[in-house]
């Protein structure tokens, strides 16, 4: 008998040859587990440093993103208001202030999942969602496609943040329109309560899941599935789906960030992502989210604005942006509901007018990113002269009035870029309501 000890003891065998076999085995089968360990480390390591190169790019940009996206919604509703609202320009209209709207959420969501925005996840009715949404994605799509929406069983409610869940369907609309160029049907199809992930017809293709923790899946389950017949997905492709940068388009049709954001944010609301794929058949990706009971907030319609902006009753506003178009605009959308503008393109010609005019000022609306002398440090500069006036700053950061100075020496009131005429014009005359009563 001969006694040797391994990682789980002491083993005790009678044939040397049969011990040393089975130890070799063990090292080989520790050593594949090692690797595997280690690749997945590597493989995370290198997600995490494309994110943050995702995020850093997304970020030094986003500023003057948002400007230009301002200037384009706030003149596409000046113009819609012209308009008769059910006329053929009316339409057209809508249509660029519900892009618009997206171009935006583009921006937002991948901040989220570079983990430089906060998503803000509340009770969600998909079904209703899904209403209100599919007009617009038929719209974006060609004649050739046909988009159904469908829905089997009564549950539809999760818990997400709304924006990034419409990017993340337009996303999958979009690869499945990709997948099959020459049109077809594409559903959008929404199951719950489901307890049974598994449960599929006969002959259905395999489902894989992506993100999913085997130990921590809370079911039921409310499933956000969108089909395609287009080429479906080999095996190759499959294993590198979700990286970051990873496209099997032609250069110049695909950047390789939809599908890793897709995940990216799925995950980052407690859900996860699943493919049912044959290669010539078409693939259905599922979202994957735990059923909620709770009560679905209300959700604005995309391009939905308040058709009567606050109104002004003649008092002065100095704005500060160094944006000319963005300037003239905001200039355009004040002086339309009542207002007296002075406008300055850096804080220099801020403090002009306010040494002229400091008596009739009633509000400074102001940008923060600016050259020379900044928007907060303006503000303060402001306040260190004497002004009491109410003062907001318009960002395309994520702030609050306190973030970089103090509460005397900052603004009243933060307007996040890119604002619509409503939100503007509620802010700025809110502002003055609440230093005059």
């Amino acid at each position: 008998m001969t006694r040797l000890q391994n990682l789980k003891g002491w083993a005790f065998v009678a044939v040397t040859g049969v011990l040393v076999y089975a130890l070799v085995a063990a090292a080989l089968r520790s050593e594949r587990r090692l690797q595997e360990e280690l690749r997945r480390a590597d493989a995370q390591l290198r997600h995490s440093q494309k994110l943050q190169a995702i995020g850093e790019l997304t970020s030094g940009v986003a500023h003057d993103f948002k400007n230009v996206l301002s200037v384009i919604r706030a003149n596409g509703e000046l113009v819609r208001s012209t308009l008769p609202p059910d006329s053929e320009p009316a339409t057209a209209m809508n249509d660029l202030l519900l892009a618009s709207d997206h171009a935006i959420k583009v921006v937002r969501t991948l901040l989220g999942i570079a983990r430089q925005r906060d998503l803000a996840p509340v009770p969600t009715d998909l079904a209703a969602m899904l209403a209100r949404y599919a007009p617009m994605l038929q719209r974006l799509l060609s004649s050739r496609y046909d988009l159904q929406v469908q829905q089997e069983g009564t549950a539809s409610v999760v818990v997400v943040d709304q924006d990034a869940i419409e990017q993340v369907i337009l996303n999958l609309v979009t690869n499945a329109r990709d997948a099959a160029p020459d049109g077809g049907l594409i559903v959008l199809r929404l199951r719950g309560p489901v307890t049974d992930l598994d449960d599929a017809p006969a002959g259905a293709p395999p489902l894989i899941r992506f993100g999913a923790d085997e130990a921590d899946l809370p079911g039921p389950f409310v499933i956000l599935e969108v089909a395609d017949r287009g080429c479906g997905i080999t095996d190759a492709v499959r294993e590198r789906l979700f990286e970051p940068f990873h496209t099997t388009k032609p250069v110049g049709l695909g950047t390789g960030l939809g599908l890793s954001m897709v995940l990216g944010l799925v995950r980052q609301q407690g859900g996860f992502v699943t493919l049912r794929t044959r290669p010539g058949h078409g693939s259905t990706f599922g979202l994957v989210f735990p059923a909620s009971t709770g009560v679905p907030a209300i959700a604005r319609a995309p391009g939905d604005v308040p058709s009567r902006p606050l109104s002004g009753g003649g008092e002065t506003i100095l704005l500060v942006e160094d944006q000319p178009e963005l300037r003239r605009t905001a200039s355009r959308v004040l002086r339309r509901v009542g207002y007296v503008v002075l406008e300055a393109a850096d804080a220099t010609e801020a403090f002009v007018h306010y040494q002229r005019e400091r008596d009739s000022i009633a509000l400074v609306l102001t940008d923060l990113v600016m050259p020379g002398m900044d928007g907060m440090a303006m503000i303060a500069a402001l306040r260190a002269a004497g002004a009491t006036m109410p003062i907001i700053l318009t960002s395309g950061r994520s702030m609050t009035p306190s973030d970089g100075t103090s509460v005397a020496h900052g603004p009243d009131r933060i307007l996040p870029k890119p604002w619509t005429i409503a939100e503007l014009t509620s802010g700025v005359r809110e502002a003055i309501d609440g230093r005059e009563s």
